[in-house]
This record gives C-alpha cells, sequence and structure tokens, in this order.
C-alpha cells in the first residue's frame, strides 16, 4: 500500500469513526474495539536494517492494564507482545473477548530496558520501560492510550 492509498484509507476510515461518534450510541467496550479494529487494518510497517541485541525477546510479554478513548471511555484491556526479528514485534490488543493485531511494529532502543515502538506511517508509538508498555494509536478523530504492566 503506498502513501497515498493509506491517506485515502484513512480519511476513509475518520470519516465513519466520525458518523458513528456523531450518530451513534455504542456501548464503550464496543465502540472501543471498533475503533481500534479500524485503524489496525491499515497498519502495515518495513523492517528496520538495526541491529538489537536480543530487545524482542526482552520485551515480549502480555501487559495488562487499560485502554483509554481520550475524552470518552476506559475499559481493562492487554497488550501482548511477541518477537518477529530483533527490529519488529507484533502485538495483540485484547479488549474482553475481543482480539485486535497489529503486525510489524518497528522496536528499537532507547536506552538502558527502554525500547520504543512505531508504525511506518506515525500513527502508533509506544514505549516499554522495564516491565511497564504505554502506547498511543492517534488517528485524527480518536486517540487511545494503553498502560499496563507485566
Amino acid at each position: 500500500m503506498d502513501s497515498r492509498d493509506q491517506l485515502e484509507t484513512m480519511q476513509i476510515l475518520k470519516s465513519i469513526t466520525s458518523r458513528i461518534l456523531n450518530n451513534y450510541k455504542m456501548k464503550k467496550g464496543q465502540f472501543l474495539f471498533f475503533v481500534l479494529a479500524v485503524f489496525l487494518i491499515a497498519f502495515t510497517s518495513c523492517k528496520k536494517d538495526e541491529i538489537l541485541s536480543d530487545s524482542g525477546s526482552k520485551i515480549e510479554g502480555t501487559y495488562n492494564g487499560t485502554i483509554t478513548v481520550v475524552g470518552l471511555a476506559t475499559v481493562p484491556a492487554s497488550t501482548t507482545l511477541s518477537k518477529v526479528s530483533e527490529t519488529i514485534v507484533n502485538l495483540i490488543i485484547v479488549i474482553g473477548t475481543d482480539s485486535i493485531p497489529l503486525n510489524g511494529i518497528n522496536l528499537s532502543r532507547a536506552g538502558n530496558n527502554i525500547y520504543n515502538l512505531s508504525d511506518s506511517y506515525g500513527f502508533f508509538v509506544g514505549k516499554v520501560e522495564g516491565n511497564k508498555l504505554t502506547w498511543t494509536l492517534n488517528a485524527g478523530v480518536v486517540t487511545e492510550t494503553f498502560s499496563g504492566t507485566k
């Protein structure tokens, strides 16, 4: 998917989400799941050449916490990180019984036991510090944040 296709996709997703926010009332968990699913479908990533010493293995695991749709709702959730390579991880976001995969997230070391996570388009950023994971998904209309510990 080239950047023009990505932009068009994000504009469509933004429009859909905006309509939902303006016209329908959904349960908080269903709304949160819908928003995450819609925006995560559009993500792809490219592998970086940077070699990290087993960073992916160091941050692998399940982090339990909460997801907040800024200004709307906070719900219990978990995020599982799994190593694909030294510079790529996959995420699985779980809200209730619903799972949302986010594959191909870039991984870079920021310091001693601190790692940065990002997608290739700048919609998703995260950080692992020790046993704490935080991330933000910003898609224009909606911003979602997660904070959890392993």
